[in-house]
């Protein structure tokens, strides 16, 4: 689900706010230790870093 949910938020610009409520909501991996220069998994944070990787 968080995969679909954080490719769906992150290419179709319609849902991404649906999609950052729907990981804030859920807070699945919300406080999961990232390393340094890793991606996190939770997705409110994953979509805003992919989103401006592409530049959109």
């Amino acid at each position: 689900m968080n995969f679909t949910a954080a490719q769906i938020g992150i290419f179709q610009q319609q849902y991404r706010n649906r999609c950052v409520a729907l990981g804030e909501r859920v807070g699945l991996y919300k406080n999961d230790v990232v390393p340094r220069g890793c991606t996190p998994n939770y997705l409110p944070e994953l979509i805003a870093i992919q989103v401006a990787k592409l530049g959109k």
